[in-house]
């Protein structure tokens, strides 16, 4: 029913959709870290726009592929303001803090159903598969809260910008690129999820 009511709203979307949330988002982008620097997010919105031209993504209905742009572009953006390797220090992540942040600054231009889904993308661009506890000292009291994965399998093609949004951020993580983004990245020690260390 989201998706629906998205694909009505995509026709009224201003034409300068897009320079508009780039130069927007820019100051946060100018104040990512190393390893989900600009550069990173400027190859992801090369990767979201190569996509498209994909013979089954050309199938697939335009709040998908919107969904599946605008997710592969925006989908950092919170590592402007929260540090992505103290994860296992908040309740959220930096993927839900990019999906408000995008929420906020993009709640003009975007519709709502369309926003929705977007969100959603951004938030579960992680793909974690597993439950994660996260136990944190509130004013003195040790609180736990279990971060659940979310439901991205396929249903038919809904969810595909969740799987687009994946894709263009798995794809920085190829080859070259990948080295110097963890090399840069593991100059001070981090945790995560994926790791011990």
């Amino acid at each position: 029913k989201t998706k629906k009511l998205a694909e009505q709203e995509i026709a009224g979307l201003s034409s300068d959709a897009m320079p508009t949330l780039i130069d927007r988002f820019s100051t946060f982008a100018d104040n990512l870290p190393t390893g989900h620097s600009k550069g990173h997010i400027e190859r992801d919105l090369i990767s979201s726009i190569i996509f498209q031209q994909d013979p089954d993504v050309v199938k697939l209905d335009d709040a998908e592929r919107l969904v599946g742009i605008l997710g592969g572009i925006f989908h950092d953006i919170g590592n402007s303001v929260v540090d992505r390797y103290e994860e296992t220090k908040r309740f959220c992540s930096h993927a839900e803090v990019s999906a408000y942040l995008f929420g906020e600054v993009a709640k003009d231009i975007i519709p709502e159903n369309l926003m929705k889904l977007v969100q959603f993308s951004i938030a579960a661009h992680t793909h974690y598969l597993e439950k994660i506890p996260v136990a944190i000292d509130v004013d003195g009291k040790e609180i736990t809260r279990v971060k659940k994965p979310y439901d991205v399998d396929l249903i038919g093609e809904n969810k595909a910008g969740v799987w687009l949004t994946q894709w263009a951020d798995r794809l920085d993580a190829q080859g070259f690129i990948i080295f110097i983004r963890h090399s840069l990245t593991r100059m001070k020690p981090a945790e995560s999820y994926a790791s011990d260390h």
